[in-house]
């Protein structure tokens, strides 16, 4: 609410301002000659001169520099936050791209691993059940 009003107050004193001036100039296109005798002109010259030297106008101002400040002062801060993030995410995506490959290389192990695995219990359930026939050729013929 306070940044709305420093704003509203400098809107206000700018179209005085402008008023002024756009007086001044159409009294100057008006008259086309020395302004020193005109009564209107040196009132609106003067009514210029009062607002730029009030003492409001320059409160007004530093309030509207210091409300300036305070916001480029915020939205730095807000786009270096930005940055940081977004170099973070950069990071974390790179090492979630990292992290895929590696699986990706420990899928096919595993499932290479896995077929050994399978191949080694079928030789091995062949051997016993070989063994298992030998014994009982051994056993049948008498020589147990």
């Amino acid at each position: 609410m306070h940044a709305v009003y420093i704003l509203h107050i400098t809107v206000n004193f700018f179209d005085r301002l402008i008023n002024s001036a756009n007086r001044l100039i159409s009294k100057y296109k008006g008259n086309h000659g020395d302004h020193g005798d005109s009564m209107e002109y040196q009132e609106v010259s003067l009514e210029m001169w009062g607002l730029l030297n009030n003492g409001q106008f320059v409160i007004t101002m530093m309030m509207a520099s210091h409300f300036m400040f305070s916001f480029l002062k915020y939205f730095n801060q807000t786009i270096v936050g930005f940055n940081s993030a977004l170099t973070d995410n950069s990071e974390l995506r790179e090492r979630i791209d990292h992290l895929r490959r590696e699986r990706a290389i420990y899928d096919k192990l595993y499932k290479k691993l896995s077929k050994e695995q399978e191949d080694l219990k079928q030789q091995i359930s062949m051997v016993i059940e070989e063994s298992t026939a030998a014994y009982d050729t051994r056993y049948n013929v008498g020589l147990l």
